[in-house]
């Protein structure tokens, strides 16, 4: 997405940031209107300190400076306000938030809004009042938003039952995510930390095999004694799933949820989603806020695809 570059905001890994990305992106306008409404109906739902007009007037009055120029268009500027008016509700209980002009590609700089919405601009010029851009501060960079190609939803996945028992084939040559391109791929550490959902059992204790080749990550069951105890699941229409990972449990990283259902010798299609464990794609939006609005199952399907998932899911505690 972009060249790696130190992080300027607080660490995110909520599911916030990609409904709001869906709410401002998707193809769908009446997706993208559900998603609004059900954002702005959580949002009420947390008493927010501050009206939508009274953030929307200090935003747009902030225009920069000559060197500097500050801009939001009607879509971003939404979700400007939105974020603010999120981040000073007793709940989330900030006392800055940061958003940048779309027109600023960096994570850095931009006007700041304190709680009690005064303001204070950081700028680049190492000669201004402000210059420093903290780590704890919720912000908007929308300059940096995502292109979503880079961002897949889901990966080209296949089973079947042949040589290997059951089998399943990752295509892996168009995933971008940290960890996950197909020569930084190991195989250990693969088996080690990736384990059957609903058990939390390391795929390597349980016997699961793991192989590389031309660009595809095979996973397969072919020992007896495990193809005995999961086979009756896996060709049954529930399937078993498995997450994978490349590291210790630690939320920030990228994982993939593979839903395994073979019943044929003839390859079928699987699923497998992308799960993202930092959700501030790329330093898009930075918010500690673990919380997001319910969403029904239709829309979760929608969204699962259309773009990647929170490896938190779309379901968080209130």
């Amino acid at each position: 997405m972009f060249k790696e570059e130190k992080d300027y905001g607080i660490e995110t890994t909520g599911p916030l940031p990609l409904i709001i990305h869906a709410a401002l992106l998707h193809p769908e306008w009446t997706i993208r209107k559900r998603l609004w409404k059900k954002l702005n109906d959580w949002l009420d739902s947390l008493g927010p300190k501050h009206t939508v007009n009274e953030v929307e007037v200090v935003i747009r009055n902030f225009k920069g400076t000559t060197l500097e120029p500050f801009f939001l268009d009607q879509k971003n500027l939404h979700a400007a306000i939105f974020l603010t008016r999120l981040a000073f509700t007793k709940i989330q209980g900030q006392t800055r938030i940061r958003i940048n002009s779309q027109d600023n590609p960096l994570n850095r700089g931009g006007l700041v809004l304190t709680h009690n919405l005064k303001t204070y601009f950081i700028e680049h010029l190492a000669s201004a009042k402000y210059t420093r851009s903290p780590k704890t501060h919720w912000v908007y960079n929308p300059g940096r938003e995502p292109v979503r190609a880079k961002l897949p939803p889901k990966l080209p996945a296949k089973g079947w039952i042949g040589g290997h028992g059951y089998e399943a084939s990752l295509d892996m040559k168009h995933i971008m995510s940290e960890g996950w391109t197909y020569e930084k791929i190991e195989i250990p550490n693969l088996l080690r930390h990736s384990f059957l959902k609903g058990t939390n059992e390391a795929l390597i204790n349980l016997g699961f095999d793991a192989w590389k080749s031309h660009n595809r990550l095979h996973i397969a069951i072919a020992r007896p004694e495990l193809m005995i105890k999961l086979g009756p699941r896996i060709s049954s229409q529930g399937g078993i799933s498995l997450l994978l990972d490349q590291h210790p449990e630690q939320a920030k990283t990228t994982k993939i949820s593979l839903h395994m259902e073979i019943s044929e010798e003839q390859p079928k299609p699987l699923t497998a989603q992308v799960s993202l464990g930092k959700t501030d794609l790329g330093g898009w939006i930075h918010t500690s806020c673990g919380l997001a609005p319910e969403l029904d199952e239709k829309l979760i399907a929608v969204l699962k695809h259309w773009g990647p998932l929170s490896s938190r899911g779309y379901k968080t505690p209130r």
